[in-house]
């Protein structure tokens, strides 16, 4: 009897100890959200700094987020689904093509929506991918082409401008 006592002494003991000690104090707290959200109608994704910076154009940012929908190559431009569907993809809502997404910066991009099965104008394709951009309220992009012939007296010009 007296051994049962003395354990069970020392365990009320050890567990009151355990029970006196100073809770740790933490000097800052991040908290940070996800980068994935999804709906049932779309996902959401939001690159890390870590996932833009080992990335140079928009389908190096795809492959680097080891997304499981989809079967990305980024030295032949192509993004289909894991089906084998083909997949249209957007820059700010507007339809782009694979030289846009290949010379779209990783850095410039904010987040990335996509829809599974989508519908209405794009019904039939496998997926719709969105690249959303950063918004500057400055710079912007001027391009000019001239081609004339000396010979002939004959010239086409283009202009274009997307400054704010």
């Amino acid at each position: 009897m007296k051994k049962f006592t003395a354990i069970i002494i020392a365990i009320v003991h050890l567990w009151s100890h355990a029970q006196n000690t100073a809770p740790a104090t933490l000097d800052d707290v991040v908290v940070t959200a996800d980068s994935q959200k999804e709906t049932s109608g779309k996902v959401t994704l939001r690159p890390s700094a870590l996932e833009k910076k080992h990335s140079t154009n928009g389908y190096a940012l795809l492959a680097n987020m080891n997304l499981p929908d989809f079967n990305i190559n980024v030295s032949s431009q192509t993004i289909s689904t894991v089906t084998g569907r083909d997949v249209r993809i957007l820059i700010n809502g507007t339809e782009a093509g694979a030289d846009e997404l290949a010379t779209l910066a990783a850095s410039e991009i904010t987040r990335i929506d996509y829809r599974r099965n989508p519908g209405g104008r794009y019904a039939g394709c496998g997926a719709v991918i969105n690249f959303i951009t950063a918004r500057y309220d400055y710079g912007g992009n001027v391009y000019i082409s001239a081609d004339e012939g000396p010979a002939r007296k004959y010239g086409q010009y283009t202009i274009t401008n997307d400054t704010p």
